[in-house]
């Protein structure tokens, strides 16, 4: 499952903060994340199970993270899952993208020495 949204880029360090925690209250984990500069980050997201822990996982996002717009296609998408009856578990890859970020974040990395 593929879920897009956006957010304002002050709200960054909070809003992956909450995703973290409502992923851990929904019984799964994030299992990899890459941040693309301060424009965007995306979270690999494991051991939610449709519909069971879906439903409660879209429930927690829209309470939550007032500071976080879900994309229309992907509020269809949850809503449909979360209703459906077929049981599985997801591999969700979350993608946020965040609106006025410069794009300038540097980390410098020191070298290493052979």
């Amino acid at each position: 499952m593929n879920i897009i949204s956006y957010a304002p880029v002050i709200y960054r360090n909070t809003i992956i903060s909450k995703i973290e925690t409502i992923v851990t209250i929904c019984g799964g984990y994030i299992d990899d994340f890459n941040f693309f500069s301060d424009l965007a980050v995306t979270l690999r997201i494991l051991g939610i199970r449709q519909p069971d822990t879906l439903g409660q996982f879209y429930q927690r996002l829209k309470l939550d993270t007032k500071e976080l717009q879900l994309d229309d296609e992907t509020i269809n998408t949850l809503n449909s899952c979360s209703s459906s009856l077929d049981r599985y578990s997801l591999f969700i890859l979350f993608q946020i993208l965040f609106i006025d970020a410069k794009g300038d974040l540097k980390q410098d990395v020191p070298a290493i020495n052979s």
